[in-house]
Order: C-alpha cells, then structure tokens, then sequence
C-alpha cells in the first residue's frame, strides 16, 4: 500500500542515489493507492524517475510470487510495522532483503540475516543497495542461510 508510513519518498531517493552508482537498478512497487499515491506519483514525475521506477498498483497473488521470483532483492523502508510479511515471502523465494532497522526487523535477525538499515536517514538504505547490489558471494551466502532458517516456520 502507498501509504505514508511505508516511507516511499526516503526509498525513491535512496534508490535514485545508489542508481548513480549502479545504473541498472530499478524498483518495482505494488499495493494500491494509499494516502502518499500523489505525493509518490509527483515525486516520481518531478525527478524523472519513470524509466527506473515502475508501479504496478494492486496485483493478483500469482503475480506478486512472480514477481518476487524474478526481482534481485525484497526492499521495505516502513517506519512501523507489526511484522512484516513481505520479509518472510521474499525469503521463500530465496531473495535477499533489505530492510528498515524497526523492532520487528531487529528481531527476525536471530533466524535471518537481513540488510538492515536507518529509514529515516536515505543515505543508509543508499548504501545498504550499493553494498547488495552485484555482491553474489553475500547474496548467495544470505539466500542459503535464509531458506533454511524459514524452514523452521509454518505458514
């Protein structure tokens, strides 16, 4: 969902920074509109984002684990949360994830190794995407480790 908590401006600088670093990146968000849709949507338009950031709005399940399969990492930069799923269903997929430092996060770090970073500082979750991004020795070490600690889980 676009919705101010899930912190969608400070992700869209980050990712526009680290992207000067490493130009093929490129962000995919899905969720329906929520209360920041226009001020994503202006943000988006003012800084010429639209080739790298591409909103797909609300999507069927099917497509959500596809898309999960065919993306490089999982990045959630909310400010609070319960628990978040999408950490648990992109571990599944065997994707690597980046997350916000928030208690929920902190906590999944004694089953998981997770990328955490500061989400009210953009030039932390810039640099945790530079330090992921085309690093496959620590992609491929995370994602080995992650699918087997999920096993312990049940859905």
């Amino acid at each position: 969902q676009l919705w101010h908590h899930k912190n969608h401006i400070n992700l869209l600088k980050a990712t526009h920074a680290a992207s000067k670093t490493n130009n093929d990146i490129a962000l995919v968000m899905t969720g329906a509109k929520g209360s920041s849709y226009d001020e994503v949507m202006n943000f988006i338009e003012e800084n010429n984002l639209k080739n790298r950031v591409h909103y797909l709005g609300k999507v069927p399940f099917a497509d959500i684990v596809a898309l999960y399969h065919a993306c490089y990492a999982l990045i959630t930069a909310s400010l609070h949360e319960s628990n978040c799923l999408p950490v648990f269903e992109a571990i599944a997929a065997g994707k690597p994830v980046l997350a916000s430092d928030i208690p929920p996060n902190k906590e999944l770090l004694q089953y998981f190794q997770l990328n955490l970073f500061n989400a009210e500082h953009e030039n932390d979750i810039s640099e945790q995407i530079n330090n992921l991004w085309g690093n496959t020795d620590v992609v491929a070490q995370q994602t080995r480790y992650n699918k087997l600690s999920i096993q312990k889980f049940s859905w």
